[in-house]
């Protein structure tokens, strides 16, 4: 598995209490979360829609 490392981002407070409480509802954790969203983010086709 590749090295993970720390990183700092900017959230507003509500959002990220938001998103804690409900990772801990699914058993998961903020940065599981994140890492998801940015995997399914560079995966993504980058062409234009039309």
């Amino acid at each position: 598995m590749p090295e993970k490392k720390i990183r700092g981002v900017r959230v507003p407070d509500e959002r990220w209490k938001q998103a804690q409480e409900k990772a801990e509802r699914e058993g998961r954790t903020v940065s599981d979360v994140i890492n998801e969203c940015l995997e399914k983010y560079v995966s993504k086709d980058d062409k234009p829609k039309r």
